[in-house]
């Protein structure tokens, strides 16, 4: 660690005999620390300090003209932890909001219900969602009981759990329908055209 080496390059910000106020500019960091923590960090009269949240300053000591850019370098470093601190904060409460968001009703077709009823159960079995049966996925898996045993149980698992007034599996009500918009085709004159 000679300092005599001229290769070895210095990182500026452990450049001590340079002005505190120099050492700033640059550095993205430095923006998103102050944007974090609302402080900043200057100079006045060549007297480091720190602007702080409520608009006061924090003077540093200079004894022996190096202790004052150290400090200001332990507080850049501190700002900019301080804003990588918030920043992971924040991206873990918007991850956790957005996973907290998932629909409160689950609309399961036929191919689920005869092919994977394990999935709906464990998603019942969790009270944390409700399953509303459409009545047409219940006509297709009466039709099917015929050729799947699995249907059968499937069937069978629905009756029981429907009696029994599970509150998080239930059919589709009557009221509850939504329309499906007629779609209109393109005569072949006016694809061609």
């Amino acid at each position: 660690m000679g300092n005599n080496s001229n290769n070895t390059q210095q990182h500026p910000l452990l450049a001590c005999d340079q002005d505190p106020q120099k050492l700033c500019i640059g550095f993205d960091w430095l923006t998103e620390a102050y944007s974090a923590s609302k402080a900043l960090i200057g100079t006045t009269h060549n007297i480091p300090y720190i602007l702080v949240k409520n608009g006061g300053s924090i003077p540093y000591n200079n004894n022996n003209g190096t202790s004052g850019n150290l400090r200001l370098m332990q507080d850049m470093g501190q700002l900019w932890l301080r804003s990588e601190v918030t920043k992971l904060d924040s991206q873990i409460r918007h991850n956790l909001s957005s996973a907290m968001c998932l629909p409160p009703f689950l609309v399961p077709d036929t191919e689920v219900l005869a092919s994977s009823p394990h999935l709906v159960k464990q998603l019942v079995y969790t009270k944390k969602f409700i399953i509303v049966i459409p009545n047409v996925v219940i006509q297709e898996l009466d039709e099917l009981k015929r050729t799947s045993g699995r249907v059968r149980d499937t069937i069978r698992w629905l009756e029981v759990q429907l009696r029994s007034g599970n509150r998080f599996l239930r059919t589709q009500r009557t009221t509850e329908r939504k329309e499906i918009p007629f779609i209109k085709y393109p005569k072949k004159k006016d694809k061609e055209a």
